[in-house]
């Protein structure tokens, strides 16, 4: 039998700068739409079901994406200076990777654009950055209006109507309770996010009271038609605050800072999809569109002055 020497793996000196950009760029994106969630429960009283809701959500998931890759570019420095690799003096205002000779070099794939000395250019790059960022957010599986908290007597942060089965008044039977506690393990909580073996409550979406009050509407009664309910799954505790909201008829926000899922590490993506070879495909393309608004709007006002 053959043995191999025993291997040492060590984290070279690039390998923690690449790890630097990685966790900067992951760690930013998660608070800003941390920070996004908290400002639109307690200042705009923006919830997930709210129509401004998605709107919100992609201004937090753009902004997310630029400061993700800002902090992604200074993470190397820092690191590099706080660890001593490179003298105080010697550090950059934007951050990068050591080249051989010990000082730090702007980085190459920085996606907001810093580097460029035209205003075009960095608003090009941060276009870029947030159109990216987006993208691969719904992806990941992401929804915009999911940013926002959650109001338990509506379809919360976390609600996939693939997760759903059809409800009329009566409780869930025992054959759907064991359905939506499989739900309830693949996507959670609809209001809190919340994953557990089992356990869950069959809730009414809308629940049953906001149900027959929204059917003896009289527009309702004239033409027949009856608020259809769907069973969604959603933990004890949540159950628990929705009772008590409907029947004092007040409005609760659930907060879900820790229930994380895929589409929560788009700015560590977005960092990885800015050391791919083929990202710069994008840029060229934002380029060249905005180009052609810049020339039309440049024939535009020669005409209209040829007109006066």
């Amino acid at each position: 039998m053959t043995k191999y020497p025993d291997r040492e793996w060590r984290f070279s000196q690039e390998d923690w700068l690449k790890a630097s950009r990685l966790t900067a760029g992951g760690v930013t994106f998660l608070l800003t739409l941390s920070a996004s969630q908290f400002l639109q429960g307690r200042l705009l009283g923006i919830s997930a079901a709210s129509r401004a809701a998605t709107l919100a959500g992609m201004l937090s998931v753009s902004t997310g994406s630029m400061l993700a890759s800002w902090a992604a570019d200074e993470a190397p420095a820092t690191l590099s200076v706080a660890l001593g690799w490179v003298p105080e003096k010697d550090r950059r205002r934007k951050g990068g990777v050591i080249d051989k000779r010990g000082t730090i070099s702007s980085s190459t794939f920085s996606l907001l654009g810093y580097d460029a000395g035209k205003k075009k250019e960095r608003l090009l790059g941060a276009a870029r950055t947030a159109l990216v960022g987006m993208l691969l957010f719904k992806g990941l599986g992401g929804r915009f209006s999911g940013v926002a908290p959650s109001n338990v007597a509506q379809p919360g942060a976390f609600f996939n109507v693939r997760g759903t089965l059809p409800a009329g008044l009566e409780y869930a039977s025992p054959k759907q309770k064991r359905r939506l506690d499989m739900f309830g393990w693949v996507y959670g909580c609809h209001t809190c996010g919340r994953r557990q073996m089992g356990d869950y409550v069959g809730d009414h979406m809308p629940p049953r009271k906001v149900a027959v009050e929204m059917s003896r509407r009289w527009w309702r009664r004239l033409l027949g038609i009856r608020v259809k309910q769907r069973f969604t799954p959603q933990c004890r505790p949540c159950s628990s605050i929705q009772s008590a909201a409907v029947r004092s008829d007040r409005r609760i926000l659930v907060y879900h800072y820790l229930s994380l899922r895929r589409y929560h590490a788009t700015g560590a993506v977005l960092e990885v999809v800015s050391l791919l070879p083929g990202h710069g495909m994008l840029d060229g393309l934002i380029h060249q569109n905005v180009g052609r608004v810049s020339t039309w709007w440049r024939r535009k006002g020669r005409a209209e002055g040829d007109w006066q």
